[in-house]
């Protein structure tokens, strides 16, 4: 692709088409402003699929053990004493 625009580029400042050219440049800013504006969205959803799984893989964990978990969260319960953090 590069390549091509190289050549399109070169053909039209060579033959002083400065109308086909300027054409040509506002096409080349046009995709560059779409490239710049798709890009953070392909990227957002790609961290919210890797998110996403991450929730799916602990899920899974808590649902595989849950007699472990629950042994741990009253050993918890009954070790910290009750206090207010806020105060």
């Amino acid at each position: 692709m590069m390549n091509f625009l190289k050549k399109a580029r070169k053909n039209l400042t060579g033959e002083n088409r400065t109308l086909k050219f300027l054409r040509y440049a506002v096409g080349e800013i046009i995709l560059v402003v779409v490239d710049i504006l798709i890009a953070p969205q392909i990227n957002n959803a790609n961290e919210n699929n890797k998110t996403e799984q991450k929730e799916l893989i602990l899920l899974m964990h808590i649902a595989a053990k849950p007699e472990r978990r629950s042994c741990r969260c009253t050993e918890e319960f009954e070790r910290k004493p009750e206090t207010d953090s806020r105060k």
